[in-house]
């Protein structure tokens, strides 16, 4: 069966490709620019970008209506935790729920005015949210917040005593999660076996305007993370994979100022770089040390 990619430039064009097709330009200009897109079956797509700006497909992509998002805050990440139930979150403390596959959103009002920046879901009722005082741009600062919910985004609790902004989350199950923080001097990956209570730093680099974008993982022992340095010490940026539990990390792309990245699975990656005088966007097959370009992308998502 085939399987659909939602693929959003920078310059705000979509793009779908259905594997093995190559890319095809949908019939659809967004009038903002898209940051992050979620499939929730292969008709079902919406995406989300800056101004509160949501769009939705019902047909695969051939037509996209714009959505009411109760907001003007710019939206950084969305996620779907069955075909019905989705959050969106964003600048300013701005956190959305869906209970209609995406039709109509409601705000869920959030005591902190932090930038809310990612989120991971372990099943439909458990999940963590993670900010800052970053923006997807400059992902470091002095204060961050993690948030989780036990009832489906019901009720939160907020822990917001961290001094840096918490860029990146992902949890394996209840107890085990991993998160990027960040901020002016020291960019690192965090560990936590208690459900987000305690963190241990298991990689810690003491770097001037440098941050960690995304971290990722695929399995319980496999798993990635991006270091993206803005000035200096571009050696130390790049894709990085564990395959011990996150205790060592290797270093598997080498490019400078990596943007974005999406991981498929132990061997397949896609990633965004920002390197003067060029830029570029590939697909990865470890495994295989094969790379191929395509199009640029701020967000992106298999089903």
């Amino acid at each position: 069966m085939k399987k659909a990619v939602f693929l959003f430039l920078v310059m705000s064009i979509a793009y779908i490709v259905h594997a093995q097709e190559g890319w095809n330009l949908l019939p659809f200009v967004p009038s903002q620019t898209l940051r992050d897109v979620h499939c929730v079956n292969k008709d079902t797509v919406l995406a989300v970008g800056d101004y509160g700006y949501i769009v939705r497909t019902i047909n695969g992509g051939i037509h996209w209506d714009s959505i009411y998002s109760t907001t003007n805050n710019d939206l950084y990440k969305i996620k779907f935790v069955n075909n019905s139930i989705g959050f969106i979150c964003g600048k300013n403390g701005t956190l959305l729920k869906t209970e209609n596959s995406g039709l109509t959103w409601t705000k869920i009002e959030i005591p902190t005015s932090l930038n809310l920046l990612n989120i991971s879901f372990i099943n439909q009722n458990t999940g963590w949210i993670v900010g800052g005082t970053g923006i997807p741009s400059f992902l470091y600062g002095n204060k961050g917040v993690l948030l989780k919910t036990n009832n489906i985004g019901m009720n939160w609790e907020i822990d917001t005593s961290y001094n840096f902004t918490l860029s990146s989350v992902f949890f394996i199950d209840k107890d085990t999660g991993y998160v990027s923080m960040n901020n002016y001097l020291l960019t690192t990956i965090a560990k936590t076996t208690d459900g987000g209570k305690s963190f241990q730093f298991i990689v810690c680099d003491s770097l001037v305007n440098a941050y960690a974008t995304d971290i990722c993982f695929i399995t319980p022992q496999t798993g990635y993370y991006i270091s993206r340095c803005k000035e200096n010490d571009f050696d130390k940026s790049g894709i990085f994979k564990t395959m011990d539990y996150g205790q060592t990390w290797e270093k598997i792309v080498k490019v400078a100022d990596i943007v974005n990245a999406y991981f498929f699975d132990t061997c397949i990656l896609y990633y965004t770089h920002f390197e003067m005088p060029g830029s570029g966007s590939y697909y990865y097959n470890i495994c295989q040390d094969y790379i191929e370009e395509f199009p640029y992308f701020n967000g992106m998502h298999l089903l």
